[in-house]
């Protein structure tokens, strides 16, 4: 008979994150607080003493493929996870317990959990260097030069999709409705809650891109 940890579940009576999607195997939870787990079954050749042993959880990216981290804890104790709201979007985790310290790639005894919140850009900057401080009110873009634009963002973590927009402002009273655009790039992704481009401005006024 198998031994081990079967199944996995929310843990009732800790203050969990609001559980805002949940179809028995994907879970979607609200950011800035932890999701409980515990060990809601193990498999039927376990005996009582070794389910008083230590286990470990294990966090694995969403292929199941790589192991992000690993906790050690008595098994009557819960595990939690909060996501932080750079995290959230589309970018799953799959959160699984083992009596043995490592995956099960048989059974399926955990749960993918992700993180959930609106999606809204919440930081930016223009950088003469990859990583570099923002320069907007120091340094003066003209043509040749290589422009890092990076944009922080929640709830959009994963998408593939997305669209960014560069505009040459026209210093007038119209506002932004005079602002000519200059660059478009479609199907731009968000690694770990940001989106990183690099450019080139060139004297024909077309901009040589790299993400």
């Amino acid at each position: 008979m198998e031994k081990g940890i079967k199944k996995i579940a929310i843990a009732t009576g800790e203050k969990n994150a609001k559980v805002l999607y949940n179809d028995g195997e994907y879970i979607g939870v609200e950011p800035d607080k932890h999701i409980w787990f515990k060990i809601s079954e193990w498999m039927p050749g376990t005996t009582e003493q070794e389910k008083k042993k230590e286990i470990v959880w294990i966090r694995q990216n969403n292929q199941r493929k790589t192991v992000i981290n690993q906790l050690r804890r008595p098994a009557n104790q819960v595990y939690g996870y909060k996501f932080s709201k750079k995290e959230c979007g589309i970018v799953a985790y799959y959160i699984e317990a083992s009596l043995g310290g490592k995956p099960d790639l048989k059974n399926k005894v955990g749960k993918y959990i992700f993180g959930h919140c609106p999606p809204k850009i919440v930081d930016s900057k223009w950088s003469v260097k990859e990583g570099g401080d923002d320069v907007r009110k120091t340094f003066q873009f003209s043509y040749g030069h290589i422009i890092y634009l990076y944009l922080g963002t929640e709830g959009l973590n994963g998408r593939k999709d997305l669209t960014v927009e560069i505009y040459r402002r026209i210093r007038t009273f119209g506002g932004t409705s005079d602002d000519p655009l200059m660059r478009r790039w479609t199907n731009v992704e968000v690694n770990n809650g940001e989106i990183n481009v690099k450019f080139r401005i060139l004297h024909n006024g077309k901009e040589r891109l790299k993400i």
